[in-house]
């Protein structure tokens, strides 16, 4: 597993959202957080549309996971980095092995509390909405509507597997760096003065 620090984080948007989308007002990235609603809740707009009024389910089917796989593009590679200052992406080993790449923006930056509450709450949300949609597809036994289910649920439960390990390894990061340099000030404050009376009348 690696770790590395986001040195490319977009800066603060200056523009201030319409009136109307006071959701946004708060956001430091406002276009960020639109999109990252969007696809979301688009791909559940178009199965519940499809589910209820349409009839062909293979358009319905097309247009939802089109839909999903954009958001998971979109999640993964610009909302998180913008939202809440983290990234993640898979490398392939020299033996082959698949390996998580974890980055995170430097401790330092400044946190919006409106994009971090919208990311996490829309992160963890979305895949139990799916999942209790599943479980309704396949208590009325519509298998196909059930398959589609499922294959949102583990689209969109991929970022938020991610993300979670990516936040944990964040924050184990920023403690041992914090406790790293806790222990090297403790040891120049205990050493240094011994060290420059010494000098002078030793």
């Amino acid at each position: 597993m690696e770790t590395q620090t986001l040195s490319n984080v977009a800066p603060t948007a200056q523009e201030s959202p319409s009136s109307n989308l006071r959701l946004f007002q708060g956001s430091s990235h406002p276009v960020a957080l639109f999109f990252f609603l969007f696809f979301r809740g688009l791909a559940l707009a178009m199965y519940f549309l499809g589910y209820l009024v349409l009839s062909n389910f293979m358009l319905v089917f097309v247009i939802t996971v089109v839909l999903l796989s954009m958001d998971l593009w979109t999640v993964k590679n610009v909302s998180g980095r913008l939202l809440v200052g983290l990234r993640w992406h898979n490398e392939v080993g020299p033996n082959g092995e698949s390996i998580w790449v974890f980055e995170s923006a430097d401790p330092s930056r400044p946190k919006n509390a409106m994009d971090h509450r919208m990311f996490w709450l829309v992160l963890y949300s979305t895949p139990v909405v799916w999942f209790i949609l599943a479980v309704v597809a396949l208590a009325r036994f519509e298998f196909l509507w059930f398959c589609l289910v499922c294959i949102a649920f583990v689209l969109s439960s991929i970022n938020t597997v991610a993300y979670t390990r990516c936040d944990k390894d964040a924050r184990r990061k920023w403690a041992t760096d914090l406790a790293t340099s806790a222990a090297t000030s403790s040891l120049v404050s205990r050493f240094l003065p011994r060290a420059f009376l010494g000098r002078f009348f030793g």
